[in-house]
């Protein structure tokens, strides 16, 4: 007996959550994840950084930031690559749980749009660090902290719109893939529900709408009131699944219980 297309459809909109979770791991990093591309990326510029800031030597450290950002360049476009693809074969096997007869569109938009948008920060930074350098004064610390606090030359901005970057790199792909399928279609909303999601997604879990349609976005936090597509909110875990309401039987339902439950959970904690 064939498995439900659109259970097919839900368990790879999760597997595509986990997915991203692997990959910022590996491309971004974290406390837990310290050898991220982007955390050593940092790693070795701040060192560096330490000779011109302790120089004031500010033509010094823009070249430093200037590596950095090619560094930086490499890094975001071959993991958007790498998102985008993840994005277009996901919409092609959710497709083909339904009809492995129906053909896709082809996305419009490049990885490199969105490695742009992960890179939106740096600029910022790079003005902030050469600006105060060139002031009078002691900035060191300032600049690349110490035991006790960061200091201004942190990778942690970029890391924020890095993931956000990601997420949309999959998830854009997935979308305008299925650009070309005809009335009767939608689009469900699948959140990876445990103790860290957000009041945001645990209410859209589970969500139908058109695929051209808006997603109605209720708690906090959220980028908009009305979305098109995930991620609603930063660090958003929120993927999208191609629906059919002639093969949920009970797919949803049981979805909004284990919402509950997390609910009921969350309440007695």
């Amino acid at each position: 007996m064939m498995a439900n297309p659109l259970f097919k459809a839900q368990q790879r909109a999760l597997s595509d959550a986990a997915w991203l979770k692997r990959l910022f791991a590996r491309v971004i990093g974290s406390r837990e994840h310290p050898r991220g591309a982007v955390l050593n990326a940092y790693r070795r510029a701040r060192k560096l950084a330490r000779g011109p800031v302790q120089a004031h030597d500010a033509l010094g450290l823009a070249l430093v930031l200037r590596q950095l950002r090619r560094e930086l360049t490499n890094i975001a476009l071959e993991a958007t690559q790498e998102a985008q693809a993840r994005g277009i074969e996901s919409a092609a096997l959710q497709v083909r749980a339904y009809d492995p007869t129906l053909a896709l569109a082809t996305p419009v938009t490049p990885a490199s749009t969105f490695a742009a948008l992960w890179l939106a920060p740096l600029e910022q930074q790079e003005q902030e660090l050469v600006g105060l350098l060139r002031l009078p004064g002691e900035h060191t610390t300032e600049i690349l902290g110490d035991n006790q606090r960061a200091g201004l030359f942190t990778p942690a901005p970029l890391m924020i719109w890095a993931a956000r970057a990601l997420a949309l790199t999959l998830q854009t792909a997935q979308r305008e893939s299925w650009m070309i399928l005809e009335a009767g279609w939608y689009k469900q909303a699948i959140a990876a529900i445990d103790e860290r999601t957000t009041d945001c997604c645990l209410r859209v879990a589970g969500q139908i709408q058109p695929l051209g349609g808006l997603f109605k976005l209720h708690g906090t936090p959220r980028f908009a009131d009305e979305m098109d597509w995930s991620p609603f909110h930063w660090n958003c875990r929120t993927s999208i699944c191609l629906y059919r309401h002639e093969f949920d039987d009970d797919l949803t339902a049981k979805l909004r219980r284990d919402v509950e439950k997390e609910r009921e959970r969350r309440e007695k904690v």
